[in-house]
């Protein structure tokens, strides 16, 4: 032990001879490969001031620091020692009560001279070994005698982890195991509030359990919690026993493992872990780090831009393995997984051989069906006319094409996300489309669509001018770009509520939101806005450039509506004033030779309209193209795009498709509760033998709410208006009245209606600012919980109204975005889901007051009748559920598969039993099919 004490005093004489700004950078260098002896070097230097003697004693003749072995610390007797570190000696000891062998770790000595620092140690211990996980070491006691504390640990039969990776990779099937198992522990842990910060080999022992040649090897997890505890010496005290925290900026962990937020001084969470358990399982399969470097600086700038090289996996490894250690080393903590739970399940589904594991659905199939012959064919003749295209120099026409319609019908669980939008490339070559979570990309000269990395939640695809990049939109607020070869997006400029893109000629990126136009470089700058509300409306959308980069199409949404819900309009960079078009349902796109091309209303059919630029108008007849197509109702937009060159893409069917309401059993066992219809929402009533739905009425392409009697199939209309009746509940006051609640959007605003069942009569409960929706009432009748956007704010936010009279209190308001869920059967707890963590994440919050905490990454989330299960869903439509216990804090169980396919989320409902109401696509309907058309417009009209 004389060469570590040697090594620390010497470090802290070296320091101290330094100027005071100049300490961290040395000490940084000096301790490069153990963060340990830093944070002890340091802890050293701050308590100088209490005991100086230490540093003032000389080093040369100084005394080896007198062995423990053979003395007794309270029932502990020390045996052996069996090693140091920055954070304390290690030995062998004997629980002389219990009659077992222990590890007992002696904590530095600064650490007996400060007793706020000891006090928090102690409470923090006992937080960290309340895991009580087999995959985490396990803290038997904490003690101090003979001035000297000390902290009682399972003894583990093994080696490290570090020890095993100098020998080389771990076997694919190890790695996965090893991985998964250290993946348990810090869920376990992060749900308790605690949070590793120093997760690395030599911190994960490979523990050997059995005898003789039959061995096995379990992963324990060390110093779970104590590198923050121990390094945050210097740090204010904590505010809660599970929460310890260290103060603002410092640089804790283990340099190659450290996450960029780390580095950077900036705040950690449990995204901190999820990055270093990328780099942990990176190592485990390749046998190098992820980040390496010459020096401290090196290995710094590595972690803050470098990507690791995933070629070094094995061969035999799955894809989504990739994609996952990609994901959790991800530079910004919002692109990485929201919770190190998530990662558990994808680390499962991989190492059980799904295909779909990871959260990445494998949309290649659906185009590799018959089908796919007549699509490689359409695109190739489309490639070769833009050849010719570009020959002629035209900028006028496109080549004739022969009319080709290639219709690819995908199966459940693979379609098009159609609300995320589709785009066709100018030259007409390559598709990119949302599938799942991500963007995939499907070139003519591809038999597989290839997926974008750090697409994940991306909307609204667009591409640019020359077909070589995509432009699209993350996390509701951020415009950003890619080439289908990059390994990730470029960020561009914020985009609040974005509505479409679309790229021109001269690298100008023009998109929508809710209010304006804006346009940007496509290289990023400043943000100009291009166009101006009128009282009349709240929102332009789907912008579309012409060919000379100047002029655009943009739809205009009414705050009222009006025959059709949208005006199109023709508007231009130069600042002269808009032009008014027309009407239309969806968005509109140019396509050569001068033809606009929207969807109109009834049918859901595409018609093309000839567009005279000079006179500001559209002319001559409606050439209908396809009918049927998909209109989102919701958005008002269509999934169809054109290229350059004569082609088309568009997607038929409906966006609310017939479904039927069924029962089903925790056994999967189903029984028809109504005949199949539109439905779209529903809400079930206390007694489980009504529901209140939305049924949509394709005459008027809105909803309108329908009483259900699910013991007979009774229904009865209860609204008959031109507005969208939406989102109802269903919910029973104290004197046992029987009330529902729902939203009515109104052009740009929702109002909040209430009614008794059985009656047609409403009462106006709220006029919203903006959109929103109800979420339940509180027992005791008082509060009305619900959600809203207002027009200009960012973020939708959770409010309480209190329905005796009066303004509405903030119950959950923050810059995000947020949906809200059901209050508790007892009335103590809400539900909601919030983009907090960098994706949408349900979470639990006290009621009316008090924290919130996560759940798992997910939406629509419900409690059964009893309180004690959350059931949510995930991407892919599968049905989870989640045990969970009330308390003080609250105890958030391990979530499993109830239903692979759940059905429809928004229809969704749980009764006693359990047993779920659930709205399921009649599978007697084709599902939405995606269509590729060549030779489109008639050929008098080419």
């Amino acid at each position: 032990m004389m060469d570590r004490w040697r090594q620390i005093q010497s470090l802290c004489h070296a320091a101290r001879a330094r100027p005071a700004g100049e300490r961290a950078a040395f000490l940084a260098e000096a301790c490069v490969d153990d963060a340990g002896l830093r944070a002890e070097v340091e802890s050293l230097l701050a308590a100088a001031d209490s005991a100086p003697s230490f540093l003032e004693t000389p080093i040369v003749g100084m005394a080896s620091p007198p062995s423990l072995v053979g003395r007794q610390l309270g029932a502990y007797r020390i045996d052996a020692p069996i090693g140091a570190g920055g954070m304390g000696e290690v030995y062998r000891a004997h629980d002389t009560r219990l009659r077992r062998d222990v590890a007992v770790k002696i904590l530095p000595a600064a650490w007996a001279a400060d007793p706020q620092r000891r006090t928090r140690f102690e409470r923090e211990a006992r937080a960290v070994a309340a895991l009580n996980h087999p995959n985490i070491c396990t803290i038997h006691d904490v003690g101090h005698a003979q001035g000297i504390d000390f902290l009682v640990m399972e003894l583990v039969d093994g080696e490290s982890l570090a020890a095993r990776l100098a020998k080389g990779p771990l076997p694919l099937h190890e790695a996965l195991a090893r991985g998964i198992e250290v993946a348990d522990a810090l869920d376990r842990a992060h749900r308790q509030g605690i949070i590793h910060r120093d997760l690395k080999p030599g911190n994960v022992m490979l523990a050997r359990s059995g005898s003789g040649k039959a061995h096995a090897t379990q992963a324990k997890l060390l110093d779970f919690g104590l590198a923050r505890i121990v390094a945050s010496g210097v740090a204010a005290a904590t505010t809660a026993d599970v929460t310890p925290k260290t103060e603002t900026g410092a640089v804790l962990g283990t340099l190659q493992y450290m996450a960029p937020e780390q580095i950077e001084g900036r705040p950690a969470d449990a995204r901190t872990d999820i990055f270093a358990f990328g780099a942990l399982l990176y190592e485990m399969l390749t046998g190098r780090r992820a980040f390496e470097g010459a020096s401290t600086a090196a290995v710094m700038a590595a972690i803050l831009r470098e990507e690791p090289p995933l070629d070094s996996f094995t061969p035999a490894a799955p894809r989504p393995l990739g994609r996952l250690v990609r994901n959790c080393l991800a530079k910004d903590p919002d692109d990485r997984y929201a919770s190190v739970h998530d990662v558990l399940l994808d680390l499962r589904g991989i190492a059980e051989g799904d295909p779909g594991a990871g959260a990445f659905p494998a949309p290649t199939r659906w185009w590799q069906r018959a089908a796919v012959a007549w699509a490689v064919t359409a695109l190739a003749l489309a490639t070769a006319g833009v050849l010719l295209f570009r020959q002629s120099g035209s900028t006028v026409a496109p080549p004739s094409l022969p009319p080709i319609r290639a219709t690819i019908v995908s199966p459940p669980g693979i379609e098009i996300n159609r609300a995320a939008g589709i785009a066709l490339s100018p030259d007409g070559t390559k598709l990119v489309f949302r599938a799942g979570d991500t963007l995939w990309v499907r070139a003519s000269d591809e038999l597989a669509a290839r997926e974008l990395p750090g697409s994940a939640g991306a909307m609204y695809p667009f591409w640019s001018h020359d077909s070589r990049s995509i432009g699209f939109f993350l996390g509701n607020n951020r415009l950003v770009r890619m080439r289908p070869e990059d390994a990730s997006p470029t960020f561009v400029c914020d985009a609040p509520s974005p509505r479409g893109g679309s790229w021109s000629v001269d690298d100008l990126i023009l998109f929508g939101s809710r209010d304006v136009l804006r346009t940007v470089s496509a290289t990023g700058g400043p943000v100009t806005e291009v166009s101006r509300l009128e009282p009349a409306y709240f929102a332009h959308k789907w912008p579309s450039f012409l060919p000379n980069g100047r002029h655009f199409l943009y739809s205009a949404q009414l705050r009222e509506w009006k025959n059709a819900p949208m005006d199109l309009f023709l508007g231009s960079l130069d600042g002269t004033p808009p032009r008014r078009l027309g009407e239309t349902w969806s968005g509109a796109v140019h396509a050569l030779p001068g033809f606009v091309l929207s969807v109109g209303f009834p049918g859901r059919t595409l018609v093309a309209r000839r567009l005279d630029v000079t006179a500001n108008r559209l002319t001559g007849e409606a050439i209908p193209i396809a009918a049927g197509l998909v209109l989102i109702s919701q958005r008002w937009t269509a999934p169809f795009s054109a290229s350059s060159v004569g082609s088309l893409v568009y997607v038929t069917g409906n966006d609310t498709p017939l479904r039927r309401l069924t029962w089903t059993s925790l056994n999967g066992v189903e029984n028809g509760a109504a005949d199949p219809a539109r439905f779209s929402e529903l809400a079930l009533s206390p007694d489980g033998r009504w529901a209140v739905a939305t049924i949509m009425d394709d005459d008027r392409a809105t909803s309108d709410l329908w009483e259900i009697g699910l013991e007979h199939d009774r229904r009865e209309r209860r609204t008959d208006t031109h507005d969208d009746e939406q989102l109802p509940i269903w919910t029973r006051t104290q004197n046992g009245q029987e009330i529902f609640y729902s939203a009515r959007r109104r052009g740009s605003v929702v109002d909040i209606y209430r009614r008794r069942p059985g009656d047609a009569n409403e009462t106006l409960v709220r006029a919203l600012e903006g959109e929103g929706q109800p979420c339940d009432v509180s027992r005791d009748g008082k509060w009305l919980l619900y959600s809203e956007h207002r027009t200009g704010e960012r973020a939708q936010n959770l409010w309480l109204l209190p329905l005796a009279g009066g303004n509405p209190v903030p119950f959950q308001v923050d810059r995000y975005w947020k949906t809200c869920g059901p209050i508790s059967p007892d009335g103590r707890w809400v539900l909601f889901t919030s983009t907090e963590s960098g994706r949408e994440e349900v979470r639990v919050r006290e009621f009316p007051h008090g924290r919130s905490y996560p759940v798992s990454r997910g939406r629509f989330p419900k409690w059964d009748r009893s309180g004690n299960t959350i059931y949510y869903f995930v991407e892919g439509g599968r049905l989870l559920s989640v045990p969970f216990t009330s308390g003080q804090t609250p105890v958030i169980g391990r979530p499993r598969v109830v239903f692979e396919d759940g059905g429809f989320p928004y229809g969704f409902a749980v009764a006693p039993g359990p047993r779920f109401l659930r709205l399921l696509d009649d599978a007697s309907v084709p599902p939405p099919s995606v269509t590729l058309l060549t030779g489109w417009l008639p050929r008098n009209l080419r």
